[in-house]
Order: structure tokens, then sequence, then C-alpha cells
């Protein structure tokens, strides 16, 4: 299945098997999820109201939050779990409990790979381990510079390796630490003022909207 969230109304989650028919998932009254991730085998959805879990992604039940939990910037899977980001870069894993993380630095866009955690906004971040964010370069990709707090956008985590769109191109990871540009012509300002979907998989989730399989 694929599910769609987004907008502000309430029960705003769309399921689809072939992404041309969409049907309403039943929502938990109150519900504005924003972010969905797959996670545990099943789909996590979060919002200003909270977090949503899914087997199929079409009857969500609420999951407790995270202490003095604040917003929900982004969700990733995070290997048999999943992670969040807070909007206030409070990080924390959910695996049928909550577990706190060290906050990160920015607030951005969030990928995984089960061991690194990325984070995409003002630089490119890492979290290898769960010790400290480390920051990778946008200019050179070696050391990180003051001069590489630049916007990145769509951080994401294909199975094999990370990406991140940055001004410079797009970048690919193995492990988060170690990055190769591609440099590619596009206008980075357009670029950041669209804020453009990511295709996953050959699907592309229009603007306003997230998703997962």
């Amino acid at each position: 299945s694929v599910v769609a969230v987004g907008g502000m109304k309430a029960g705003s989650i769309l399921v689809s098997t072939d992404g041309i028919v969409w049907t309403a998932a039943e929502v938990p009254p109150g519900h504005f999820p924003l972010h969905v991730a797959r996670a545990l085998g099943s789909f996590m959805a979060g919002g200003p109201s909270g977090f949503l879990t899914s087997e199929s992604g079409r009857v969500w039940q609420a999951i407790p939050s995270p202490p003095d939990w604040n917003g929900v910037a982004d969700i990733a899977g995070h290997g048999e779990a999943a992670v969040v980001l807070g909007t206030d870069g409070r990080c924390a894993v959910w695996d049928g409990a909550w577990h706190e993380l060290p906050a990160a630095p920015v607030v951005g866009d969030l990928a995984s790979n089960g061991d690194a955690i990325v984070v995409a906004s003002e630089g490119a971040w890492v979290l290898d381990g769960e010790d400290a964010w480390i920051q990778v370069s946008t200019s050179s990709w070696t050391d990180p510079t003051p001069d590489s707090r630049e916007d990145h956008w769509d951080a994401l985590w294909d199975g094999g390796r990370f990406w991140v769109v940055c001004p410079a191109g797009l970048a690919s990871s193995v492990d988060g630490r170690d990055w190769i540009v591609e440099h590619v012509d596009f206008d980075a300002a357009l670029w950041a003022e669209c804020s453009p979907p990511v295709i996953w998989d050959q699907w592309i989730l229009p603007e306003g909207s997230f998703g997962d399989w």
C-alpha cells in the first residue's frame, strides 16, 4: 500500500494500492498527521496532535507521545523501529516504547539506515551511534566549515544510500559520513522555494503531502 498524509483537515490520511485510486483511512478523531514512515513492519504517522500507527494504512490507532513533546518535524524508519524529529530538535526512537536521543542541532528532513540518522536543513548532520551529531560539509564534503550551513532538502534513505539535495547538486552516502556529490544544473534558490516532492521508487508524492510504502 501507499499512504499519503497532509493538510490540517482531521483524518487526512489516504491509502492506495496502485497510486491512482485513493480511499480515506480510519483515523482517531482530532488527529492531524503531517508525516508518515514505515516502521516496525507497519506505518507510523505524526503531527501536532500526536502519533498514530497502522499495520495496513487503512485503520489507525493513537500511541502516546514522548514526555513534553512539542510537535513533529519529520519521521523516518529506523531499522525495526521509527525515529522522530521534533519541531524543537528533540530526537527519539519508538520501538514500542520511547528512547530519547541527543537533540539535533537543526530541524529539517530526516532519514535513517537503521544505524546512522541524517538531518538535512542548515547543513547536513549525521548522528552515528548515540553520542553526538556531526556536521557534514556542503562545499567540499570533507571538513565542515562555517560556510557549509546552507540549505539542504529532502533527506532520503533508498535502501542502499542516503540522498540529500544540496546547493552543489545531489549528494549520496552509504554511511552518512562520507559523501559523493553529483553536480546537477538546477536553480538551487528556485528548488528551495518550490520545495519539490521526493521521488520514491518511481512514485511522485505531490507538494503538501508525504507518503511511504
